[in-house]
């Protein structure tokens, strides 16, 4: 790394570089995409039940996978 500046100060890109790199790998924000899971379930569950939301949680993980 170069530096350009005094000592103690960074530019924009290494300030951009440090906090990227810092994110990278972790999960996404899914909230933006993924809403609670709206569905309801009888006593004893139906099987359409579990599968809306075994969907919901299968969204729900790729939306935070990286």
């Amino acid at each position: 790394m170069s530096v350009t500046g005094p000592q103690g100060e960074v530019t924009a890109q290494q300030l951009n570089d440090t906090v990227n790199t810092a994110i990278a790998g972790t999960a996404r924000n899914p909230s933006a995409s993924i809403g609670p899971f709206t569905g309801d379930f009888s006593d004893p569950p139906t099987q359409g039940e579990m599968r809306a939301f075994r969907d919901w949680a299968n969204s729900f993980f790729y939306a935070t996978a990286r």
